[in-house]
């Protein structure tokens, strides 16, 4: 990134300085770093962020100094430091995050040591919850303490909740495997889980493609794609206490077999399975 004005700005008010070396950004700090960095931890967070945003080297004294003080960011509030990862996450430098955790910046929010290549987050599709999945796989971190230290947003945490369950599950290898996968979770782009994983675990290789086969022939495998509604259950017979352990059934056989998906049909097999000891 180019270095502008705006940015610039954002150097200076953090005490911070920045050469141009002809071949790339160096950063550097207008006094003692040490004593910056003692006074104000954040300036720690703003000197990785303004590097990840440049692509800049940081000074070796500034370095040492932002290391021997990273115990500091502990102090924060929560939300800043989130919201200084976050950025350095979908940074096109996601790697810069590599000293700030090696220092122990980040084990009050359970991200404790590096058991990978931080360069692997390049890889890994930029989105939020792309990269926070990944930062916590090769930190060996577990993704609820990360979220409940840093009260991440509902959306991200709902996001690496699903990532986690997936995760442990076999890679689906056909369309089938993959409704009956998909079916019971919330809404989300496959495609980019199955890259992400793919970067970490060959077998999931060729996830994304199959997404996009089943995305592209149209065939049911959410509840709302269902031909047949609870009201509707309800309007037949159905008691509303069985209906919503009839309803994942009648997806699932949904998944199975798209032709069964029609009102009359679906109906039938939602008497037949009420009547049963399959639907209590």
């Amino acid at each position: 990134m180019v270095l502008t004005r705006e940015i610039d700005l954002i150097i200076e008010s953090a005490g911070l300085n920045i050469r141009d070396t002809g071949s790339g950004y160096v950063l550097g700090a207008k006094q003692d770093p040490n004593a910056l960095f003692a006074a104000a931890p954040l300036r720690i967070l703003a000197l990785y962020s303004i590097a990840a945003m440049l692509g800049a080297e940081v000074s070796i004294n500034v370095l040492d100094a932002a290391n021997a003080n990273a115990h500091g960011i502990s102090k924060l509030a929560p939300e800043k430091v989130f919201a200084a990862v976050d950025g350095i996450l979908l940074s096109q430098h996601p790697e810069t995050l590599a000293p700030l955790i090696a220092s122990g910046g980040l084990e009050a929010f359970g991200i404790k040591e590096i058991r990978g290549c931080l360069s692997a987050l390049n890889d890994v599709p930029a989105r939020q919850v792309t990269r926070w999945w990944a930062l916590a796989h090769i930190c060996k971190a577990k993704c609820n303490t990360i979220c409940k230290t840093l009260n991440t947003p509902p959306t991200l945490t709902t996001g690496l909740t699903v990532y986690e369950k997936l995760w442990h599950t076999a890679p689906p290898k056909a369309t089938r495997d993959l409704k009956l996968l998909l079916a019971p979770l919330p809404r989300f782009d496959f495609g980019a889980a199955a890259d992400t994983f793919a970067v970490f675990d060959s077998r999931w290789q060729g996830g994304g493609a199959l997404y996009a086969q089943l995305e592209a022939s149209g065939e049911p495998y959410r509840m709302k794609q269902l031909a047949v509604t609870a009201p509707e259950l309800l309007q037949i017979g159905i008691p509303r206490r069985k209906i919503a352990g009839v309803m994942p059934k009648l997806l699932t056989a949904v998944c199975k077999a798209p032709t069964v998906n029609t009102y009359p049909a679906l109906c039938a097999l939602a008497k037949t399975l009420t009547r049963s000891s399959l639907c209590l």
